[in-house]
């Protein structure tokens, strides 16, 4: 089985964590594509709880890896159930006021048609005789009486109007990835703040992760060249030209706090912030987070 070690840990990851095209095989940072494998059938897990234990050597303590595997993962761990539950809940009700509506549809249809809500025009006319002329037999002529003539009654049907339907709309959240050590940061130019271990080196990072000891200088600000074990380091993921990117700092917030809020602490412009951390105006960032600082002066040579 093909598995990626996690650079900040050491450890392997869980060998029942795949992706959803191939069980076999997972990405090596947190990402919904990734599922566990141990319950049946395989679900993803929550991206936080990827980077804490599945990808990590902590793996071997879940309880799920160490229990039955008919054993559902806990809510704390999956990812979307709560959303996909409230989408079913959310069709279902859609479809029964979809339903009321065509019921009342038909009923109304079947008034205005003459079905079994018609009334039927009953009239009872009565027989008129011709008046006998009690002259002509030699009597008296005696008052005519008037002819009583019944009045017919129909009986209108008053339709009722329909109920206002009521338009059910659900939401779906956006979920965005909590930036950690070796997460990946940025759509366009995905960079990873990593944590330098023991025997690496600018050659070995940039061997392992697809640049260039020099794309390397070029993205960190004030990089120490003698690298040192734990210090940080930040690398551009697969990309060996980083010209036109800014050098960038790593920054680790230890209170919750907004974009702009953050900017003008480290003293950056706070559209760039937004830009190359992935970020929206006016959002809180959690306490433990790492965000890139962007840097405009002159980096590392």
């Amino acid at each position: 089985m093909n598995r990626l070690a996690i650079h900040d840990s050491g450890g392997e990851v869980c060998p029942y964590l795949g992706s959803r095209d191939d069980p076999e095989t997972a990405l090596w940072y947190p990402s919904l594509i990734n599922q566990c494998y141990r319950v049946i059938p395989a679900i993803p897990v929550k991206s936080k709880y990827q980077a804490t234990c599945c990808l990590t050597a902590n793996h071997s303590e879940c309880r799920v890896y160490l229990e039955d595997v008919s054993l559902a993962l806990p809510l704390d761990q999956t990812e979307g159930q709560q959303e996909h539950a409230q989408w079913q809940r959310s069709k279902v009700l859609v479809w029964a006021i979809l339903l009321a509506i065509v019921i009342l549809g038909v009923l109304i249809w079947l008034s205005f048609s003459g079905g079994f809500l018609r009334f039927a025009n009953r009239e009872r006319p009565f027989r008129e005789t011709a008046p006998l002329s009690l002259a002509e037999a030699g009597h008296p002529t005696l008052p005519t009486v008037p002819t009583r003539v019944q009045n017919t009654v129909t009986p209108t049907l008053l339709h009722s109007s329909p109920s206002p339907s009521r338009t059910v709309v659900t939401f779906t959240p956006t979920v965005r990835p909590f930036h950690g050590l070796e997460t990946p940061i940025g759509i366009d130019h995905p960079l990873i703040i990593h944590r330098i271990l023991a025997g690496e080196s600018l050659d070995s990072i940039s061997e392992k992760f697809g640049t260039t000891p020099q794309a390397l200088r070029l993205v960190n600000y004030n990089l120490v060249i003698d690298l040192l074990i734990n210090n940080l380091i930040i690398i551009p993921v697969n990309q060996t030209d980083v010209r036109g990117l800014p050098a960038f700092q790593a920054f680790m917030v230890e209170n919750g706090i907004t974009v702009e809020a953050l900017a003008k602490q480290v003293l950056v412009d706070p559209v760039m912030l937004e830009y190359y951390n992935e970020l929206q105006a006016g959002q809180v960032l959690a306490a433990g987070e790492w965000v890139l600082v962007p840097h405009i002066s002159t980096p590392t040579p």
